[in-house]
């Protein structure tokens, strides 16, 4: 375990990858962040130079896909949603397979699921190759990306083991004849990791590094463990970074999770999962407290609207068209399935809930007035009007009414009202 940290940890501080490509073997180095800037410029010029000849970008071709009948607004919900069900339907599945293991044949259970897994897996192709041929492939996106892609190889392909540059210059690499070689250099550019997640989570809570990692707080930081500045890590070395603070933040909590959970991934993210939860209630209640002290004085009924809520999410692009119009009103007409404006109700529990945290609110004096109006109203079948229930002054008092109620009065049959007192 020790020599597996060691080593992982030797490799993301040198931050180069040695890959191999059939019967030859090359080195990835990091990028400096002058080569960074010079790619950055080469995708800039594909672009222009792709504008120029009429290619359209991603957001013109997803309107003449839609146009055509080829792609719909909804399909980029629809592939996240079956991407979230797909990862969701494999575990139950690895799941059930660990526990009838010991079946001689395969458990009903796992058949349906492989069929689930099996359809939406089909469906998820197909929008994902209608994106790729209708949007992405075409896209001046894609080409200037491309050749930013191979301004990239040139710069960080090194031959094994001397360590020299694979291609003299960028018009070499653009004339290479082994086109085959190329792709699987790019694919593995961009693919290719030093390490997993679950290992750089290890790494950034062993001992070994954690010794070198508190030590660099007071000694130049990132500076001393990488030889880089804090903007120029590698994807690899951020990510120690990142999880040797989320560890530094679980140790020093008031709540610290014990050693087996540190070591547990799964049991360490419900930790932080925990954690989170507490927070943003913590933060819904300090919310609340702050409209409930906004709204009412003291002795006065608490009452906020529980019903439901008016939804602020757009998914046909017109809030994003609308805001860049500005002043200009004109055309802001929603789509018909947008959520947009529509009143979305709370369900009976949420209802509920949120009633209870809103009488929560409430002192003791009001919260016994409430009980008792409830119990008349049961008593009548709720339908008793509320000057029948609030008729006493007193009561009318008590929830911070400046009025009090007067009956019918003459006795020609009107009804009667509040009053100012």
């Amino acid at each position: 375990m020790d020599k597996d940290v060691g080593e992982l940890l030797d490799a993301i501080v040198w931050a180069h990858r040695i890959i191999e490509v059939g019967e030859e073997t090359f080195v990835f180095r990091p990028l400096t962040l002058e080569e960074r800037n010079m790619a950055n410029y080469v995708y800039q010029q594909e672009e222009r130079k792709m504008r120029k000849k009429g290619i359209k970008d991603r957001e013109a071709l997803i309107k003449q896909a839609i146009g055509n009948g080829l792609w719909k607004q909804a399909y980029e919900a629809d592939a996240k949603l079956l991407r979230e069900k797909l990862a969701s339907l494999l575990k139950e599945r690895t799941d059930e397979i660990e526990k009838n293991k010991h079946r001689r044949t395969e458990a009903p259970i796992i058949s349906k699921l492989t069929k689930k897994i099996n359809r939406m897996t089909l469906a998820l192709r197909d929008i994902e190759a209608r994106h790729t041929t209708h949007i992405e492939l075409p896209s001046i996106e894609y080409h200037a990306e491309s050749q930013r892609g191979i301004f990239f190889l040139n710069c960080a392909t090194l031959t094994f083991p001397d360590m020299k540059q694979k291609w003299d210059s960028f018009d070499d690499l653009l004339n290479e004849r082994d086109t085959v070689l190329v792709a699987k250099l790019m694919g593995l550019y961009y693919g290719a990791t030093i390490a997993e997640e679950s290992d750089i989570r290890r790494v950034a809570r062993s001992g070994t590094w954690r010794s070198k990692w508190m030590g660099s707080k007071k000694n130049r930081g990132v500076k001393t463990l990488f030889d880089r500045e804090m903007y120029d890590l590698t994807v690899d070395q951020f990510r120690l970074v990142y999880w040797s603070q989320v560890y530094d933040s679980a140790f020093e909590s008031m709540d610290a999770p014990s050693d087996e959970v540190i070591e547990d991934d799964v049991l360490f993210d419900r930790w932080l999962d925990d954690q989170h939860q507490k927070r943003k209630a913590e933060r819904k209640k300090t919310e609340f407290d702050k409209k409930v002290k906004h709204l009412t004085k003291e002795g006065q009924e608490v009452a906020l609207p529980v019903q439901g809520f008016y939804s602020d999410d757009c998914t046909c692009g017109v809030k994003e068209e609308a805001r860049s119009r500005g002043d200009d009103k004109r055309g802001h007409i929603h789509d018909p399935r947008c959520p947009y404006g529509v009143f979305m109700y709370y369900s009976k529990e949420v209802v509920e809930q949120k009633i209870e945290d809103v009488q929560s609110a409430n002192p003791s004096s009001i919260r016994k007035l409430l009980a008792s109006e409830q119990k008349r109203l049961a008593e009548s079948g709720d339908l008793m009007p509320e000057q029948q229930l609030r008729s006493n002054d007193k009561t009318r008092a008590a929830l911070g009414m400046g009025t009090s109620y007067k009956g019918a009065g003459d006795n020609q049959g009107k009804a009667g009202r509040a009053r100012p007192r």
